[in-house]
């Protein structure tokens, strides 16, 4: 009966301890990593949606504009960066620590994007590759996408839309 009541060794209480502070500092581990992506992965996912949502707007006020704005003057991302409605929309959607903006704006020569334009050369198709990127201090996003002059004049089908 005496080796029933003895209880415990040291070495016993030890090793438990032991075993169950790895199993502490491995589910610490575990939580503290899946924070850290946790945050990085919302960031990027803010970045994304401001992305998104700015490239729509600049797009649909690029639809909106007349041909004159859009495209004899051969504009860069700085003169629509300064469009009255982009700026708004920047005050009202960018969270604080996020920056969004026009990167570039391409012109399409009839075999490629290129970055300037002449005014003899274009509107070659009336295409404008618009470029947007949203960031923070740790992760960015880039999108871009295409968009045609309102009032690009398809010559071989003779249609014009009216501007």
């Amino acid at each position: 009966m005496r080796d029933r009541e003895r209880g415990d060794t040291y070495i016993e209480l030890l090793i438990a301890t032991v075993i169950i502070a790895f199993a502490a500092t491995a589910i610490l581990s575990a939580l503290t990593t899946s924070i850290a992506n946790s945050a990085e992965h919302r960031s990027l996912s803010v970045d994304e949606t401001l992305v998104k949502s700015y490239l729509e707007t600049t797009k649909e006020v690029l639809e909106a504009q007349s041909s004159p704005a859009f495209s004899p003057n051969c504009p860069m991302a700085s003169s629509y960066e300064s469009n009255a409605t982009l700026v708004a929309w920047r005050s009202a959607n960018v969270p604080n620590g996020y920056t969004v903006e026009i990167e570039s704006v391409q012109y399409w020569n009839g075999s490629g994007f290129v970055s300037g334009c002449t005014l003899n050369s274009y509107p070659n198709d009336g295409i404008q590759l618009i470029t947007v990127r949203a960031s923070n201090n740790s992760t960015s996003t880039t999108l871009s996408t295409a968009v045609r002059d309102p009032c690009y004049e398809d010559v071989t089908h003779s249609t014009r839309t009216a501007c």
